[in-house]
């Protein structure tokens, strides 16, 4: 890597390993944030990540500061994360 290096590569030509994916993020606005403790709440994230698999990967947590449920949702297709963020976000909304 040093040769490399020395002989005028960069380091980010030598570890160019980054690939970028598709993420979604949505704050849902909601009056109780233990709604995500709920088994309800809990299937379905389950579900969503069952589908996603290795290809990428679901965040479902509460804001410190406001009253909201943030979902962060991504995966190398941009309609699995579409159809996954869609799912949880509805399913938070509809029972908050």
């Amino acid at each position: 890597i040093l040769f490399a290096m020395r002989k005028g590569k960069k380091a980010s030509e030598i570890f160019n390993v980054f690939k970028p994916t598709k993420q979604l993020l949505e704050n849902v606005t909601v009056k109780d944030k233990s709604i995500i403790d709920t088994l309800k709440c809990k299937n379905a994230i389950k579900k969503a990540s069952k589908i996603i698999k290795k290809q990428g990967r679901i965040l479902v947590r509460k804001s410190g500061t406001e009253h909201k449920i943030r979902i962060m949702v991504e995966s190398n297709s941009q309609e699995a994360t579409s159809e996954q963020s869609a799912l949880l976000t509805d399913l938070v909304e509809s029972i908050s």
